[in-house]
């Protein structure tokens, strides 16, 4: 038997994070909107590896204010992210 896990980001849940947060006000328009579609392929969600969620987490202290993540470092920031994640499982036999 093999189970396979697939995490999901809801694109509305990643923007209530960034102003709850304060992130990413140093980004143009263009650039936030980027970085919430990095949660989905065209209308399809998209796995949200540890890859992708660090590639995130960069783009969190490339566009924020360091005081809006101090004391998070890196780690923490993909924890924040990976907390706004839903699992979804699939069992084969």
């Amino acid at each position: 038997m093999k189970v396979k896990e697939i995490r999901v980001m809801d694109m509305g849940d990643l923007r209530r994070l960034c102003i709850k947060y304060d992130w990413f006000t140093g980004a143009t328009n263009e650039e936030y909107y980027k970085f919430l579609n990095m949660t989905k392929k065209g209308l399809n969600p998209v796995n949200m590896t540890a890859n992708r969620l660090l590639n995130m987490a960069l783009m969190v202290q490339q566009y924020s204010a360091p005081e809006t993540y101090e004391g998070m470092e890196l780690e923490g920031i993909i924890y924040s992210l990976c907390e706004i994640c839903h699992s979804c499982f699939t069992v084969e036999i």
